[in-house]
């Protein structure tokens, strides 16, 4: 395939164009997802169902890495993704810490990894007073959720949840706000929005299980979705990362990287 073919948009729905790349890499990550859900609920044995967990956001990353992207923000994202993978590693239980310092460490890299995705998001012209309403919805959910599980938390964690519910909830805001502050695509501007929302659902049902551990019977049902959401989220961002033209020309000329709202 040669680079003009990879750049031509081969693929059309609800006026979003993806190239040839793009259409591969998404297929081939719903392929992976659908293989790593049904081993969850087949189930796998534990210690090959971590693998397989793990196994899928590693390739995610060797995938994003391999494929150098079109500008340089997105190389925020592509590093974002190697440190969720190294907390997704944590998180399964691969990589193991002493002093039950493991699943702390998993958190960690996941709150590092939004970090490096506020950075990528972070960029436009100047924040508005509408701009500023938009965190409400997200400053709520984070809310009720520390809320519904503060009964639960023990040790560092009344500390810890909070801090990493603020990191993700700014990420989420920061990638919704692409869609308003003119730098990214408007593709690229929905690809983030939405994976940013699906990983807070997903890192919400995360915190349920590690704190307030649903059923046994619903286990399979939340693992599933935890995994599938994680996933996608994910690869909705990859296809930012292999777009050929995620950034509006001049863009970043034109409007830098915004600290301050606009009165």
């Amino acid at each position: 395939m040669n680079a003009t073919a990879t750049l031509r948009p081969s693929f059309t729905v609800h006026g979003h164009t993806l190239t040839r790349l793009q259409v591969g890499f998404l297929a081939g990550g719903l392929v992976a997802v659908a293989i790593v859900c049904l081993a969850i609920a087949a189930p796998l044995d534990e210690s090959a169902l971590r693998w397989v967990k793990s196994g899928s956001a590693v390739l995610l990353f060797v995938a994003a890495f391999a494929r150098r992207p079109a500008h340089r923000l997105l190389g925020w994202v592509v590093a974002a993704l190697g440190v969720s993978a190294l907390g997704d590693l944590f998180m399964t239980g691969i990589l193991v810490l002493p002093a039950g310092l493991t699943k702390l460490a998993g958190m960690g890299c996941f709150l590092v990894a939004y970090a490096l995705l506020t950075v990528a998001f972070w960029h436009g012209r100047r924040l508005r007073g509408p701009d500023v309403a938009w965190l409400a919805p997200y400053l709520v959910a984070g809310g009720a959720l520390i809320a519904v599980l503060w009964p639960h938390l023990g040790g560092v964690m009344p500390v810890a949840l909070p801090v990493f519910t603020a990191g993700i909830v700014t990420m989420a805001w920061a990638a919704a706000l692409t869609t308003r502050r003119g730098v990214y695509t408007h593709d690229v501007a929905v690809w983030f929005a939405a994976a940013a929302a699906i990983l807070v659902a997903s890192d919400a049902a995360v915190a349920f299980v590690m704190f307030d551990p649903p059923p046994a019977a619903a286990s399979v049902s939340v693992d599933v979705w935890i995994r599938l959401t994680y996933l996608v989220g994910w690869l909705l961002l990859l296809l930012a990362v292999v777009d050929p033209r995620p950034v509006h020309p001049g863009a970043l000329d034109a409007a830098a990287p915004s600290r301050q709202v606009a009165a």
